[in-house]
């Protein structure tokens, strides 16, 4: 009799287990049917992404959750499977129109956040001239596009005197492109007499015209005599030359011309000579420069 009620209530007992198991079954079944009917909505849809969204604003803030996933996705970085699936999906989701928007969006106000940050924009500045500086030394046709398209600009007179404009300003504000600047010019007088001659025809030009300009050049002039000994150095050998070859052969533009060469050689040494700390001689530059012409 006992045994006979033990059996029952053990029926029972698997009934119910069963009964139980089968009823939430159904229920997590009916679940999947009702969310993937759901998923046909567009609407729905995107009501979910952005609350997901929002979550992972909200867990963004705290750092202990940053942190795990920086690691978890290092951690996943190195399996190619995971990575090619990435990929995959990105591909996928560059033809959905709405996610593409979305993430231009999401630049766009990236960016506006980044452009607050004046070290942000220095170094994007720096990387974009970086960039093409490269590009203009590699590419020719790159090259000749930026040069005739320079050649157009400055038959714009507004644009030239903006363009002027600009860089003395930025050559006043920025020791490094002031330093580059001079290292260019240094570089290509000495190197391109074309240009050298050209320089030296646009300065006297000026000189004559614009009394303003003369007055500045005066003044920076003595300025850097006082304060520049190899600047003055290199005018007293300009003016010893220049007397000399004017007695010799009353000539002055001969004079002018072979007193710059001998300025310019004497400026040259003292700029190959500056890390020794020794200044080239003014007699010996003179000597050396008289030989030349005896020759």
């Amino acid at each position: 009799m006992h045994q006979a009620t033990s059996d029952n209530q053990a029926t029972q007992a698997e009934v119910n287990v069963d009964g139980s198991s089968s009823l939430a079954e159904r229920k997590r079944e009916r679940k999947k049917e009702r969310q993937r009917e759901l998923r046909k909505d567009p609407a729905y849809v995107e009501r979910e992404r952005e609350r997901e969204r929002k979550r992972r604003r909200e867990l963004r803030k705290d750092p202990a959750y940053v942190e795990r996933e920086r690691e978890r996705r290092r951690k996943l970085r190195k399996d190619p499977a995971y990575a090619e699936r990435q990929r995959e999906r990105r591909r996928e989701l560059r033809k959905d129109p709405a996610y593409a928007e979305r993430q231009r969006e999401r630049q766009r106000e990236r960016q506006k956040e980044l452009r607050k940050d004046p070290a942000y924009v220095e170094r994007e500045r720096e990387r974009r001239r970086e960039r093409r500086r490269e590009r203009y030394q590699t590419d020719p046709v790159y090259a000749e596009r930026i040069r005739e398209r320079q050649r157009e600009l400055r038959k714009d007179p507004a644009y030239a005197e903006r363009q002027r404009e600009r860089k003395r300003g930025r050559y006043q504000t920025d020791p490094a492109y002031a330093e580059r600047e001079k290292e260019r010019k240094r570089k290509r007088y000495q190197t391109d007499p074309a240009y050298a001659e050209r320089k030296r025809e646009h300065e006297r030009e000026r000189y004559q015209a614009d009394l303003a300009y003369a007055e500045r050049k005066r003044e920076r002039a003595r300025e850097r005599y006082q304060t520049d000994p190899a600047y003055a150095e290199g005018q007293k050998i300009y003016k010893k030359i220049y007397q000399r070859i004017k007695i010799q052969t009353s000539n002055k533009e001969e004079a002018k011309e072979q007193a710059v060469i001998a300025r310019e050689r004497y400026l040259q040494s003292v700029h190959s000579a500056k890390n020794s700390g020794d200044l080239p001689l003014t007699a010996n530059l003179a000597e050396t420069t008289e030989s030349s012409e005896a020759c």
